[in-house]
């Protein structure tokens, strides 16, 4: 009895989880169950929802877009002989490689990175009206500065490493003149208690790193020229690659000058040994000819031999 019993009541709960199992495939995704889950974990999704929004703003208002900008350069190489090249063509400056050599020179970024200041960076973001009033001597010294403002939004503290004072003084003087700056932002276009942190690198330095940046592609014959930069400032690009052109052009005209300058000298100094060569053949042959007047004249003496011989 107590056998069939069990075997009474285990078929008894068989039969009733059979139903259940059918009905469950039948009605598809349980969601009672999913909304209890999420009632159980609201607080744990909340959180999570949360920190991802809160870290996907974080990422986009930190990543700055970076644009890339190009220019094209036509080099005139003077091509107007037979053979495809000037009279002034030679190696090193007409090379395309030369080219490519000349505008990734100092004689071209130092010019742009003192004309464009790209040698001082803020630290910290400023006001065009601060930052615009900021020049460099030639003996400036590079390092790193701060410039404190006080309670009032008048005085200013100048501090150099490790927060070591430099100079003090009300704003709308000239501030660093010691150091080599020429800098004198108007009163008021700093805030009281303001900070405003920099750094000066040297002129070679800051053309060192903008020569790496620089991507100059030219053609096999040397006569277009593609510059291309990169920078998250689109002002900033536009008036480098202008600067970099109207640089590279000034240059490459006058080392253009200086040869044809040193060729013209060349030439001349070939036309005058000619000359002179010239005219010491005509002396000479003038020469020649005044002490052989009185000579007889060998056809004639030949003749008259012949004729007394027969």
């Amino acid at each position: 009895m107590p056998s069939r019993a069990l075997v009474r009541d285990d078929y008894a709960q068989t039969q009733s989880l059979q139903p259940f199992a059918q009905g469950e495939e039948d009605s598809g995704p349980n969601w009672g169950r999913a909304k209890s889950a999420l009632w159980r974990f609201k607080w744990l999704v909340l959180a999570v929802a949360i920190l991802g929004s809160g870290a996907g703003y974080y990422v986009a208002r930190m990543s700055r877009p970076v644009y890339t900008a190009s220019t094209t350069i036509w080099i005139d190489q003077g091509e107007t002989g037979p053979g495809g090249r000037g009279p002034l063509a030679g190696p090193g400056i007409y090379d395309p490689e030369a080219w490519l050599n000349l505008i990734r020179s100092f004689a071209v970024l130092d010019t742009v990175v003192s004309d464009l200041h790209l040698n001082i960076r803020f630290v910290s973001p400023v006001t065009p009206a601060v930052s615009s009033h900021f020049e460099l001597g030639p003996g400036f010294r590079p390092g790193g500065y701060k410039l404190r403002m006080d309670s009032a939004g008048r005085g200013y503290a100048l501090l150099g490493r490790e927060d070591a004072l430099l100079e003090r003084g009300v704003l709308g003087d000239s501030i660093g003149r010691k150091l080599g700056f020429r800098w004198a932002p108007l009163a008021g276009s700093l805030a009281a208690k303001e900070v405003v942190e920099f750094r000066l690198s040297p002129i070679r330095s800051a053309a060192v790193a903008l020569g790496q940046r620089l991507q100059p592609r030219i053609d096999e014959k040397g006569t277009v020229m593609t510059l291309s930069l990169d920078d998250s400032d689109p002002q900033l690009l536009a008036n480098i690659l202008n600067a970099v052109s109207q640089r590279f052009a000034l240059v490459a005209t006058s080392l253009k000058r200086q040869r044809l300058l040193a060729l013209t000298q060349i030439l001349a100094g070939q036309v005058e040994y000619a000359r002179k060569s010239l005219a010491s053949a005509e002396g000479a042959l003038q020469a020649f000819e005044v002490s052989t007047i009185t000579l007889p004249d060998r056809a004639a003496a030949t003749g008259g031999t012949r004729a007394g011989g027969t």
